[in-house]
């Protein structure tokens, strides 16, 4: 996948659906979400794609939204450091 496009897809976890992208190839760089991220939004951002499409020139870079934060639902828990570390795992 170009550098510059990302693929958002989803992922059930006990605590909801969990959103991550991927861009780019090469070794896998995952990247975890922080409290305000949102997969789509921060791609907007000309700076933060640019970073983005810069570490995927030669790694797979994994983006993710938290449970509860950004395109990730939080169907049974809110976010909390349980929830934070089996998204994590």
């Amino acid at each position: 996948m170009p550098a510059e496009d990302q693929l958002i897809r989803y992922v059930r976890t006990a605590d909801g659906d969990v959103a991550w992208s991927s861009t780019g190839a090469g070794p896998p760089l995952v990247m975890g979400g922080w409290w305000s991220s949102h997969l789509q939004q921060d791609w907007v951002f000309d700076d933060f794609r640019d970073f983005i499409v810069r570490l995927a020139r030669h790694r797979t870079v994994i983006r993710y939204d938290p449970p509860g934060i950004g395109m990730s639902s939080a169907d049974r828990a809110p976010m909390n450091c349980a929830t934070a570390s089996r998204a994590r795992s």
